[in-house]
Order: structure tokens, then C-alpha cells, then sequence
């Protein structure tokens, strides 16, 4: 499948997304039996996000697959983290929460291949958004594809770190795009410290932009 961009790819990924967290947890907490439990879970998100129960047994199966391969991976013992916040000259705010986080890493899934000498660009921004908000942290890629009948899994550790220009390409966009949420205020004491020094902050005043970088 195309994780990129035939619906029903898009719609695995987010169900993936979602049930190999539940899955970490469900194991971490011990009750039940955490496979079947996350397994449901994939099941329910992949209706959610693809909008139709039609297509919801193959789902499910390739999500049973999936999640096979993400335990084989060894992941299982990594958990999602609290999402944490960048904040830009008092204005605006980037959320950032990868998908798991441990051992001085931070854990990107995807449910298509990647070429570790190709990496999209917006997985590289992504990753070095990540990068601010979990500074120490190194950046892992694990991709996860259904092919010729079974899934592949790839572990990358790219050499990626952002550059000066991030932080005014986050600032412009949510300047620009972002959709005024609430006072960014509260969020400035506890996110100022993610914010790494060596990058020059713009002073443009105060408001409330708040946008994702999920």
C-alpha cells in the first residue's frame, strides 16, 4: 500500500498510529490480552478515520500483521510521550508529540518504506521539529510495509538536525496559517526550555497562535 496517499493506506497509518501506542500500553499495564485489545483498537480507528465499516476485515487483518511486525521490532517496550511545546516569541506555539519515546530516542512509525538516502521532506521537517522539542533525544524511523503478502520493517537512524531556519519557517506559518486557539502564555514558563538557545528569536510582539506539528 501507499502510505502516502490512497485512503485506505492513510486510514491504516492513523489506525496503526494510535493501536501500536494502546498496544505498548496495554502491555505495560498487564491486563488482558494486550494483542486482541489493540488489535480492537485498530479496528475501531481505521473505521473512524476511513468513514465506512466496508473495508474494515482487511483492515483488520493487515492490522494484525502490523502489529505482529511492531512487537518482533521491539517496540513494544517504548511508550507515546506527553506531548510538549515549543514556543515562539511568545506567540506562537508548536505541539510536538512523536510517536514513542525512550532510551534517549524518539520513534517515528510508517506504514510505507522509506530509502534512508531518500527521506520526504516533510518527514525530515518532522523530525527536526521533534528535535526541539525533545533535545538529547536521536531521531528513529521505523517503517512498516505490506508487500508481497507480508509486512517489511525497516529501522532508520537518520543523521538529520535542524538548522536556524526552522524556527522562523514555524514562526511565519503560524503567523500565517494557524488558527488563534488561546494565550499561548500559559504554556511560555514550561516550553521556554525546549526552545534551544542557539537559535535566534524574532521579538513581533504577543498573541495566542497555537498549530500541531504532529
Amino acid at each position: 500500500f501507499d502510505g502516502k496517499s490512497d485512503p485506505f493506506a492513510l486510514a491504516l497509518g492513523r489506525a496503526f498510529d494510535i493501536a501500536s501506542a494502546e498496544y505498548s500500553f496495554f502491555v505495560a499495564i498487564g491486563e488482558g490480552d494486550p494483542a486482541e485489545k489493540a488489535l480492537d483498537v485498530f479496528e475501531s480507528e481505521f473505521i473512524r478515520a476511513y468513514g465506512s465499516r466496508t473495508e474494515a476485515k482487511k483492515a483488520r487483518e493487515l492490522g494484525a500483521e502490523l502489529l505482529k511486525a511492531y512487537r518482533r521490532a521491539g517496540l513494544l517496550k517504548y511508550m507515546r510521550p506527553r506531548t510538549r511545546t515549543i514556543v515562539i516569541n511568545d506567540r506562537v506555539a508548536v505541539f510536538a508529540q512523536p510517536d514513542l519515546a525512550g532510551g534517549g530516542y524518539f520513534i517515528e512509525l510508517k506504514t510505507f518504506d522509506i530509502d534512508p538516502n531518500n527521506i520526504p521532506l516533510y518527514v525530515k521537517k518532522q523530525l527536526e521539529v521533534f528535535q526541539l522539542a525533545f533535545p538529547g533525544y536521536r531521531p528513529v524511523i521505523h517503517a512498516f510495509e505490506w508487500r508481497s503478502g507480508t509486512i517489511t520493517h525497516r529501522r532508520i537512524e537518520p543523521d538529520i538536525k535542524p538548522d536556524e531556519r526552522l524556527l522562523t519557517e514555524l514562526y511565519e506559518f503560524g503567523v500565517n496559517y494557524a488558527q488563534v486557539k488561546l494565550d499561548a502564555s500559559c504554556f511560555i514558563d514550561e516550553a521556554r526550555s525546549y526552545v534551544r538557545n542557539t537559535f535566534e528569536i524574532f521579538q513581533h510582539g504577543c498573541g495566542g497562535l497555537i498549530f500541531y506539528a504532529h
